[in-house]
């Protein structure tokens, strides 16, 4: 997806500055290498890369650059919202599986704290086009929906019409494709998209 042009961000955001970057690849791997890294500038004729924060606070004119995020084979970088990058998956998981793939990166099942939130991790979710896990669960105690990563109950809340119902021991969490992206509890075994977020840096 491509950006903001012949622009640059204001050094405060810039993680990587480097010339003879020979491909755009190259570049958008450079991103995806580096935690926190949610976009990246690419000037094809001077082979210059600049790999940049989730919230940029500023640019700078800058002829020649281009601005773009990433789509990896499974993952898809480069969204951000607040001090959170979320990383969408490609790949279909159960909610464990999904769980520990987002360890491996770093990061968790995203934890939804506000109606803002909510908002921006429907629009991505819409985008997919399918269910996504999220990190909620009530399988330790049932109908008490708590947060997975840190065990905190959830403070704000967002389900679909009757939910949750526990339909077949139903306890893990979704934005569930039926329900326009509304909360949903979904059996834990289910293969689904899943989202993980990481606190940027």
């Amino acid at each position: 997806m491509v950006g903001k042009d012949n622009m640059i961000p204001t050094p405060a955001n810039i993680l990587f500055d480097n010339k003879g970057i020979v491909t755009l690849a190259r570049c958008g791997d450079k991103c995806l290498a580096q935690y926190g890294c949610c976009s990246f500038f690419y000037n094809k004729l001077t082979k210059s890369c600049i790999t940049a924060t989730g919230d940029i606070s500023g640019f700078s004119s800058m002829s020649g650059y281009k601005q773009y995020t990433i789509l990896g084979t499974e993952i898809l970088q480069g969204s951000c919202f607040g001090t959170s990058q979320y990383l969408i998956s490609t790949a279909r998981k159960s909610w464990d599986t999904a769980q520990s793939s987002c360890d491996a990166l770093g990061g968790k099942l995203a934890e939804i704290q506000s109606k803002e939130e909510n908002y921006f991790l429907q629009s991505l979710s819409k985008n997919i086009g399918d269910t996504v896990w999220i990190g909620g669960s009530d399988r330790e105690i049932e109908d008490t929906w708590a947060w997975t990563e840190n065990g905190d109950l959830l403070s704000f809340t967002f389900w679909g019409e009757k939910q949750p119902n526990n339909y077949h021991d139903q306890d893990c969490l979704t934005l569930f494709k039926e329900f326009d992206f509304l909360w949903a509890d979904e059996d834990c075994d289910g293969n689904y998209h899943y989202i993980c977020e990481k606190t940027i840096q």
